[in-house]
């Protein structure tokens, strides 16, 4: 059985954009993210080790946030390779 963790509303400030000036300023950036995962081990041995941790999904995506891309095609993928 799989199941999908959502964290949304991660709000970031970020220098993204293929504009000279939209990379020197800057912008709020709002990051949406659903992973799906088996369910397995997590449910049937109630291991929290073996889970999903929200805390270091969000530190991957803040990590890739800060890495200056010209689209938001290149920082989405780079978001996905990231988690």
């Amino acid at each position: 059985m799989l199941y999908t963790i959502r964290l949304e509303q991660m709000e970031f400030r970020a220098y993204h954009g293929c504009y000279d000036l939209e990379q020197q300023v800057g912008n709020r950036f709002v990051v949406e993210l659903a992973i799906t995962t088996p369910l397995g081990a997590v449910a049937d041995e109630d291991a929290v080790e073996k889970a999903v941790n929200y805390l270091t999904v969000y530190e991957k995506v803040r990590e890739v946030m800060r890495v200056k891309c010209r689209t938001i095609e290149c920082v989405a993928q780079n978001i996905i390779r990231a988690v």
